[in-house]
């Protein structure tokens, strides 16, 4: 990559990202509504304004004047977030800071490539804008003390908030890793150095923010679970920028204090180096042998003796995705539907195994079916249930329909079967799923034969269709089911169409009854005007020859 190309990628990834990052973060903290986008298309016009500000000499009128249509042309593609920017043309100051010393910082080194953020792209965080010259006016060093009362505030009030998301979702708080550990304490660093006099500050927290969510996400898969972005960001950002505000307007406050912590540090690490300008590279050794032991610098060999160490699980971990209602053996609830809700919730979590099948189980069962289940899983009893399903003498899923589905049900469920009609706007497969549900409550031994369960369902079927699905005379159910669904799409294709002619062509003659009646009342009302005007005129007539013949 040549001077030229990388000065070019790194002035758009400086714009795009702290774009980016403040629409981002508004959406965030729910000043803008989710969903809306930054066009960044026909990004012609910015990349050759970008190719003009490296042309430009450094500190000339025509480099301010490129920066200048560069900040024009942003302020083009983020025309919606204009209006919840607190000081817009201290927003455009900062963005236009960053591209003259991003710039002038390539340009005066000549430099083709680097490998800040490793290659994933441009990266803005504060240690970045201290190398690129963005925060020129403050200290480098000026990292955090650990000591500091606000700075541990805030720690250990966000660890106070993940903990309570991580219990919420299932997942265990102490299994947290160093490195989202650190993340943490990254974005902690972040809010204690908060300037809300410059502007960029709020792209380069949200960085540390997001960054945050995504180790807490990746923490989580670790773990097996599935973390809830939203319930954690509604939590997090009201307390993120809540500590902002207070700082917005108490910094002047923390100077000194935040100052002195920072000088403590640096005389604390200038002390360090101090003692250790003496040590030569084998002291250095002799050294961390001391502490750590003689083998204490083989990683490779720590890590699969850890890795030993941990317990491995006999089988796939169990999980709760799937939550399942009560049965209690109300007459209402239905034993089938019910055990079949319960193989796929144990399907989905992973329970395997006849007993933890046969006990978590009993631990949804409640009232009646509690007692009964507690019966017949008890040493001694009677056909004791032993398996989940597959026998139906000592089976957990036989056992449990055949209790709570009596012939008194049975007998209810057979004539609902018997007395089942398609209606007329209802499609033939809602019909037959209707159907096969009631026929497999009562059909649980296989007593109805393929031939009777044909004539039941056509005995139920729209009339329509029935006919045109005996023609083929089915033998199984399945083929009844297969032909009436043909039927009904042949039968859509013919009808549709008749249909609408049919109506169309009633509208029509509708109409033109309308336009006669219209048209008759208007022959009407003329032929009664004319009369009264002829009538008028008469009286009229007679009235003069009276007045001359007086």
């Amino acid at each position: 990559m040549n001077i030229r190309t990388f000065h070019r990628e790194t002035i758009r990834g400086l714009i795009r990202n702290t774009v980016n990052r403040t629409h981002l973060d508004f959406e965030r903290r729910g000043l803008l509504v989710i969903g809306t986008v930054i066009d960044w298309t026909n990004l012609r016009t910015l990349h050759q304004e970008i190719n003009n500000l490296f042309a430009s000499r450094i500190r000339s009128n025509r480099e301010q004047t490129t920066i200048n249509n560069l900040i024009i042309e942003i302020r083009q593609r983020i025309g919606h977030l204009i209006p919840l920017i607190v000081n817009q043309n201290n927003y455009e100051d900062s963005i236009a800071k960053g591209i003259r010393v991003y710039s002038r910082y390539i340009k005066e080194n000549q430099i083709t490539q680097t490998n800040f953020n490793n290659g994933q792209g441009f990266y803005q965080s504060l240690e970045e804008q201290f190398k690129w010259g963005i925060l020129e006016g403050f200290q480098i060093g000026f990292i955090v003390n650990t000591r500091v009362g606000r700075y541990q505030e805030y720690e250990q009030h966000i660890a106070e908030l993940t903990n309570q998301h991580f219990q919420n979702q299932g997942a265990n708080p102490i299994l947290i890793n160093n490195l989202t550990r650190i993340t943490a304490q990254n974005l902690c660093w972040c809010l204690f150095n908060y300037r809300p006099n410059f502007s960029l500050y709020r792209a380069v927290l949200r960085e540390y923010i997001e960054t945050y969510y995504i180790a807490l996400h990746v923490e989580l898969q670790l773990q097996n679970n599935q973390f809830t972005i939203i319930g954690f960001e509604q939590i997090l950002e009201p307390y993120i920028a809540q500590q902002c505000t207070y700082l917005h307007f108490t910094i002047e406050n923390n100077a000194s204090r935040l100052l002195g912590a920072a000088i403590r540090f640096y005389n604390h690490k200038r002390r360090q180096n101090n003692n250790n300008i003496g040590m030569d590279a084998q002291q250095f050794q002799d050294a961390l042998d001391a502490v750590l032991g003689q083998n204490g610098l083989d990683i490779a060999r720590l890590a699969n003796q850890l890795q030993n160490a941990i317990p491995q699980p006999a089988g796939p971990r169990e999980l709760s995705i799937i939550k399942l209602s009560d049965f209690t053996g109300k007459p209402g609830e239905d034993p089938h539907e019910w055990t079949d809700l319960f193989e796929q919730a144990a399907a989905a979590n992973q329970w395997q195994g006849h007993d933890r099948l046969i006990a978590i189980c009993m631990g949804y069962l409640k009232g009646a079916a509690l007692d009964w289940a507690r019966a017949s899983v008890a040493n001694g009893a009677a056909n004791r249930i032993t398996t989940w399903s597959g026998n139906a003498n000592t089976s957990m899923k036989e056992r449990l329909i055949e209790k709570f589905a009596p012939e008194v049900i049975k007998n209810q469920w057979y004539q609902e079967l018997m007395t089942l009609r398609q209606r007329p706007d209802e499609r033939v497969d809602d019909f037959t799923l209707k159907f096969q549900r009631l026929l497999r409550k009562v059909n649980t031994n296989n007593l109805i034969p393929d031939a009777l369960q044909v004539k039941m369902y056509l005995y139920g079927l729209n009339p329509l269709l029935t006919p045109m699905v005996v023609t083929e005379n089915p033998i199984t159910l399945a083929a009844a089911i297969k032909r009436a669904r043909l039927i009904e799409t042949g039968y859509n294709y013919v009808s549709a169409p008749t249909t609408t002619s049919v109506k169309n062509a009633k509208v029509d003659e509708l109409t033109k009854r309308i336009e006669q009646l219209s048209l008759n009342y208007a022959n009407l009302a003329s032929a009664l005007t004319m009369q009264t005007a002829s009538q008028h005129f008469r009286r009229e007539n007679q009235n003069t020859r009276d007045n001359k013949d007086r």
